[in-house]
């Protein structure tokens, strides 16, 4: 159903039909970690083309670089020790997020939504953007976390174009992934690196970061007596506000001379735009940095999959 909404989507966040590459998003609970994986302490919690998986039968597909694998059960770990445990200090318009009510299956069909899209919106960019298939650009960490805000983001707009067909699902995936950012991802890039003095420097925790003040420099979201308040709507505008910036800065990327310099220019723009200098990096608002100074609790997680 989200492949063939690709061109409703598409017109209804940039004004022209969009295509997601014929990308395939596979959920699996898996129980065993081979080859580069397992080597690398089996941490992700998603696998882009693994290319050390083979015998697919659909072989054109992995060659391309048009799958992506995610882990289900890691997923449902993280969040039922890493979010779960927050969400009574999150309020959206005044009032607890759906989630605490939320059944286990209702749980895991939001995250089968927000995640899909969000591995769709990959194919977008860093280029091509909604075109032919092109060669994407390899950023790494300078980049990487604005990708990773800007396909979350897109996934977040696109559940609400989604919303008459999917009903109170699309309302809860989109609060699935305020929680995930705003109460976890957030704690883990706040952690200080020893050598910037700020936001440590890792994909999952700098998008958090990303997350959270750009809905904090906008409004949509304030601290109140320990407590996080986003204003749904206000979050809405803001989120949309992010995405017009960076989607028109990965276009002028595209016609640029030096795409991977344009993209830079353009990450560190953002970065001081929303956060604050500290030391040789970036810090988060002064208000969000004392409120997550005051949250206890572990940060990151390590299973094997034995725990899983």
């Amino acid at each position: 159903m989200l492949e063939q909404a690709a061109n409703r989507i598409g017109t209804a966040m940039f004004g022209v039909p969009c295509s997601f590459m014929d990308r395939l998003v596979e959920f699996y609970d898996m129980t065993a970690a081979v080859g580069p994986f397992e080597e690398a302490g089996a941490s992700s919690i998603a696998l882009f083309t693994p290319f050390y998986f083979d015998g697919w039968s659909d072989v054109a597909r992995q060659r391309e670089n048009r799958r992506s694998l995610i882990l289900h059960n890691i997923i449902r770990a993280r969040f039922d020790l890493l979010t779960r445990p927050f969400l009574d200090g999150l309020r959206i318009d005044t009032r607890l997020s759906s989630l605490c009510d939320a059944s286990d299956q209702q749980i895991d069909d939001a995250f089968t939504l927000w995640l899909t899209l969000h591995e769709m919106m990959h194919a977008s960019g860093p280029m091509p953007l909604f075109a032919e298939p092109g060669h994407k650009l390899s950023l790494g960490m300078d980049y990487g976390p604005v990708e990773e805000m800007r396909t979350d983001m897109s996934a977040f707009v696109a559940l609400g174009v989604l919303e008459g067909e999917l009903g109170e699902r699309a309302r809860l995936a989109q609060e699935l992934v305020l929680a995930e950012r705003l109460l976890r991802s957030v704690r883990v890039g706040n952690a200080l690196d020893p050598e910037a003095n700020g936001i440590g420097k890792s994909l999952d925790g700098e998008h958090g970061c990303l997350w959270a003040a750009a809905l904090h420099v906008s409004g949509a979201l304030r601290v109140e007596a320990g407590q996080m308040h986003v204003d749904w709507e206000d979050a809405h505008a803001a989120v949309r506000v992010v995405l017009g910036d960076i989607y028109a800065g990965e276009s002028a990327a595209r016609n640029s001379l030096d795409a991977p310099q344009e993209l830079s220019n353009q990450a560190a723009g953002l970065r001081r735009k929303v956060f604050t200098e500290s030391g040789q990096g970036y810090a988060l608002p002064v208000a969000l940095e004392r409120h997550y100074r005051t949250v206890t609790g572990p940060d990151r997680i390590v299973l094997t999959f034995q725990d899983c």
